[in-house]
């Protein structure tokens, strides 16, 4: 009988050992898809809304984005820009959303970055 001087027999102390490791690999592979989900959530959101500030930038003037009393066509034009943002938001959420769920079908592993330094030395 393997025993140690505990009198705790080995193959028990492996079986808790690969229990905890397979634990701590499941674990590590759930956090790695959950900050995998919020960087892709963040650039989805930070490419819908950079966009949307591109268009208002360069466009807004057909709005009166920037004036203080919007003409009658300006403020038609307000309203349809309204309701092409709220289009344009709403189909990046959904597309992000599927993303996500899709995502759900994926094992993730984070294998990290390094990076080597090389360091010449300069001749005198």
């Amino acid at each position: 009988m393997n025993t140690n001087k505990d009198g705790n027999d080995f193959y028990d102390n492996k079986r808790k050992y690969d229990d905890n490791k397979t634990r701590n690999s499941e674990h590590h592979q759930l956090m790695d898809k959950k900050r995998l989900c919020e960087s892709a959530k963040k650039k989805f959101q930070t490419t819908m809304i950079g966009i949307l500030a591109r268009i208002e930038k360069r466009l807004g003037d057909m709005w009166g984005h920037f004036t203080a009393r919007p003409t009658n066509e300006q403020v038609y034009m307000q309203e349809t820009w309204q309701d092409l943002r709220d289009d344009i938001l709403n189909h990046g959420n959904n597309q992000m959303r599927m993303f996500l769920e899709e995502l759900d079908d994926y094992t993730v592993k984070h294998i990290g970055r390094y990076t080597d330094f090389i360091i010449k030395r300069k001749d005198n």
